[in-house]
Formats: C-alpha cells, sequence, structure tokens
C-alpha cells in the first residue's frame, strides 16, 4: 500500500537547513580545494601551460609567464605553439606539435627544448604534454609541464669535456673509488700496462 508521511512546517524547515547546511560546507570545501591547487600552481618553479585539446592555451602559471615576461592577456586564447615560449624556433614549434597531436591522441609526450627566455638567455628543459580525462575518457585538457634542466645539462658537457681530455691525454690516467677499486683507466694505461680496460676495471 501506500505509506503517507506527514511533515510539519518545523521539521520541513530544519530539513531544508540541514540540505543548505551541507551545501554550504561542500563549497566551502571545494573553494578550499581551488584555492590550494591555485597556490601550487602559482608557487611551483615548473612552467605550466593549462590547454584545451587543440592546443590553444588557456592558462599558464606566473614562472612560465615570468620566464617570458608576458601576461596573461598576451598568451591566453592563442595556439600554444604561437607563444612567445615557442615562437623563436620553428623547428621547436614542429617538435612542439608533434608532442600535442601524441597527447591529443591519449598518450602523454615528453621532449627536450631549449628555451629563450625574456632577457634572451637560451635554457634548457625537459618538456611534458600530459593529457588529462573525464570520468568518460574523453580528453578534456593537456598539461603541459617544463622543468628546467640546464645546470644537468652544463654539467653534462663538462664532464663530456673533461673524459675527452683524459682519453686524449699522453699520461696514464686510473680513477678509482675510495676502497681503490679501478673505476676508470684511459687508452694510455692500457698501452703501458698492458692491462686492458675490461680487465683493469673492477
Amino acid at each position: 500500500g501506500l505509506v503517507f508521511v506527514l511533515v510539519t512546517g518545523a521539521m520541513l524547515y530544519a530539513l531544508i537547513h540541514r540540505l543548505v547546511t551541507r551545501l554550504h560546507e561542500a563549497r566551502s570545501s571545494l573553494l578550499a580545494s581551488e584555492q590550494q591547487l591555485r597556490v601550487i600552481f602559482d608557487h611551483t618553479s615548473l612552467l605550466i601551460g593549462l590547454l584545451k585539446p587543440e592546443g590553444t592555451l588557456i592558462k599558464a602559471n606566473r614562472a612560465a609567464l615570468e620566464f617570458a615576461n608576458a601576461t596573461p592577456g598576451e598568451v591566453n586564447g592563442k595556439p600554444f605553439w604561437e607563444t612567445p615560449w615557442w615562437n623563436h624556433s620553428a623547428e621547436l614549434q614542429a617538435k612542439l606539435r608533434l608532442a600535442l597531436e601524441t597527447a591529443c591522441g591519449g598518450q602523454p609526450a615528453r621532449f627536450e627544448a631549449t628555451l629563450r627566455d625574456a632577457r634572451g638567455k637560451f635554457r634548457n628543459f625537459d618538456i611534458s604534454i600530459t593529457p588529462i580525462k573525464d570520468e568518460s575518457g574523453q580528453i578534456v585538457f593537456l598539461v603541459s609541464e617544463g622543468y628546467e634542466v640546464t645546470v644537468r645539462k652544463q654539467a653534462e658537457a663538462d664532464l663530456n669535456r673533461l673524459m675527452t681530455a683524459i682519453e686524449q691525454t699522453p699520461e696514464s690516467v686510473v680513477i678509482t673509488d675510495i676502497k681503490g677499486r679501478i673505476l676508470y683507466v684511459n687508452p694510455v694505461f692500457e698501452q703501458v700496462t698492458g692491462y686492458s680496460r675490461a680487465e683493469a676495471i673492477g
């Protein structure tokens, strides 16, 4: 049968009050989460851009804007490859567009890029483009992140120059660990001692 429930004015008021309170709490929680995300977005040293799936820039974080000395009005709404981070090199723009196509197809993309900052200085970055999907699996955003690797690249270049010099020196060179185990020998060591590199190392 049918069940009838008598709701008094006081009960209805209490129910509405409870619903409004819960909505207010949920809204406050959502606002707090948005504020936390905004703080992270704008206070990281990563260069971050939020893009539409076709590659239009929606928003860039503070670090990215400062890097290019750009304002949101100058870059938001533009194709990402036409923004100041990329428009100094047609080759770099092509590399970015290929990465965007990969990400728009559902796969993350990653590549190294040399970007020019607002002072004209070239700096090395590890760039990743990540697709963001909704509950149905549709790609709704792309996120671009740039992590600076200039110091690492410089250290690698310095090490390569040092190793080239050691390989070509007319002196015998041996590198050991703290316990005296051989980690490296140069070609002259092999000639002088008669030991091959494979025999000496370790």
